[in-house]
């Protein structure tokens, strides 16, 4: 009727709230940042995940600055001329076997004239189709652990295939290299893989071979050997790892 409100009046207008409830919030600002304050922060197990794997990689990083080391530098290229070393055995033992080969083809029981059997000469085509493709597997497989043991992580796709670890053959990487070094479990089997498996044969039996049998010569022959024997058992693991990686495509 045109009397002025006053401040009674307001009162009376709020709600009526029921005893033992009492206003939790003013206004839609304190209701959000309430409901911010009550839920969870969503981002904190990624950023645990993060740092750690932050951490791994950092970890990585400086295994890695062992490339500016002189002495591994150096233990490098003795690698590298240690796997070519058996490379050229293995090419050798190759071209001994088809030369083997082909001097038996022309001569008894292969062939015998004119009177050699069909069986004979089919049989001879097989082995030496079956000794071509073994033999390139053999050698391209020493190619690749040559450049194997030029990386800066040595032997990085052996230790890998050793582990067990799938590799990718297109790329001539292991899949899970991060994984790996993440974990210390993984890191301790890699680091007796790196003793038992590369040093042991390429370092220390040559030399220990040498001093036991006397003469360079020696240990020359001790490191063809085990370049030899290098090469051969990472030839049986990349047709294990491609064997596997078929049958779970």
């Amino acid at each position: 009727r045109g009397l002025p409100i006053t401040a009674h009046d307001l009162t009376l207008s709020k709600p009526f709230l029921p005893r033992g409830e009492r206003r939790t919030s003013s206004g839609p600002c304190m209701a959000s940042a309430e409901m911010a304050a009550r839920t969870p922060p969503l981002d904190a197990a990624p950023s645990r995940s993060r740092s750690s794997s932050a951490a791994a990689r950092s970890e990585f990083k400086a295994v890695l600055h062992l490339d500016r080391s002189p002495a591994w530098v150096a233990l490098r290229i003795y690698h590298v001329w240690c796997i070519l070393v058996g490379l050229s055995i293995t090419v050798l033992v190759v071209v001994e076997g088809f030369l083997s080969l082909y001097v038996a083809l022309f001569q008894s029981p292969w062939v015998e004239g004119t009177q050699a059997a069909p069986l004979n000469l089919a049989a001879a085509c097989l082995l030496s189709v079956l000794l071509l493709s073994v033999g390139s597997s053999l050698c391209h497989a020493g190619v690749l652990l040559v450049r194997d043991a030029s990386r800066v992580d040595g032997f990085l796709v052996f230790r890998a295939l050793i582990l067990g670890d799938a590799v990718n053959s297109r790329l001539g990487l292991p899949a899970a290299a991060a994984e790996r070094q993440s974990s210390s479990s993984r890191r301790r089997c890699d680091l007796l893989v790196q003793v038992f498996g590369i040093y042991l044969p390429l370092d220390v039996i040559p030399v220990m071979a040498s001093m036991i049998c006397g003469g360079p010569a020696q240990w020359l022959a001790w490191v063809a050997w085990m370049s030899l024997l290098e090469i051969f058992v990472f030839w049986l693991l990349v047709c294990v790892n491609d064997y596997v990686s078929k049958v779970k495509a």
